[in-house]
């Protein structure tokens, strides 16, 4: 039982590593929304290099963001999807993170309460 607790947690740990959470910022929802259907979109054709641009801006979007970083990112709501990509060409590649694959649980500490007749 106390193992199975664990799980929840673990995976948790698992998707910040590997940075699968998006900032959930208000003002980045809707980018990050965008950026995703393109990607998505760029998927079904198959075309790389937007997906790699797509990648760059969704990269950035992930961590936090310096003040003028936010300022950036707001002005992509404004614009079309040409210039868009345009702007995320200007952004450095995303640079490859090692993956985890595995979770070893090396120990495990019980505490319980006391009893009073000990």
């Amino acid at each position: 039982m106390l193992l199975r607790s664990l799980a929840g947690p673990v995976r948790a740990a698992l998707r910040t590593l590997q940075g699968s959470r998006l900032r959930s910022d208000p003002s980045s929802r809707a980018t990050i929304r965008r950026l995703l259907a393109l990607a998505r979109q760029a998927v079904e054709r198959r075309d790389q290099e937007q997906i790699e641009l797509l990648e760059r801006g969704l990269a950035l979007l992930r961590r936090g963001h310096t003040a003028g970083e936010r300022q950036l990112v707001a002005g992509w709501r404004e614009l079309s999807n040409r210039m868009l990509l345009a702007t995320l060409a200007k952004l450095p590649a995303v640079a490859p993170k090692p993956l985890v694959t595995r979770v070893e649980l090396i120990g495990l500490l019980v505490v319980e309460a006391r009893c009073e007749g000990r």
